[in-house]
């Protein structure tokens, strides 16, 4: 005889193994997460922030939150021979953050608060 409540069908512990896998993988996604990451999600998004090449950029890590869900970083441009420019300077483009989720967000200055990176524009209305 097969009872619900009992491993003796199987069950209990098919049940077990599925919220295991349910509870934990929220978990496994983030752990995937670090700064590398953060960046690279960063540079696949750069052309909505700058005309410069890659190469031409330098990142500048500020901080994460305490999950490890959200990384900040400038991005600044980088000056030298193949970039052109001051050497000594580099200007800030943005200050932004990147989350697990692979969302970017914009620091607006005027604004002083954060927007997505889809509707960040220097000149925006802060409403």
């Amino acid at each position: 005889m097969c009872f619900i409540l009992t491993n003796r069908c199987g069950i209990i512990t098919g049940m077990k193994k599925f919220l295991s896998l349910l509870l934990l993988s929220p978990l496994a996604v983030s752990n995937d997460f670090n700064i590398d990451s953060a960046k690279e999600i960063a540079i696949k998004n750069l052309d909505k922030l700058t005309s410069l090449k890659p190469e031409c950029v330098s990142f500048y890590f500020e901080g994460r939150n305490e999950t490890k869900t959200k990384f900040w970083f400038e991005i600044r441009e980088l000056h030298n021979k193949d970039c052109g420019g001051d050497p000594y300077t580099a200007p800030i483009i943005a200050s932004v953050y990147v989350t697990d989720t692979k969302e970017i967000f914009v620091y607006n200055l005027i604004c002083n608060d954060y927007y997505r990176i889809d509707y960040y524009s220097w000149d925006m209305d802060c409403n």
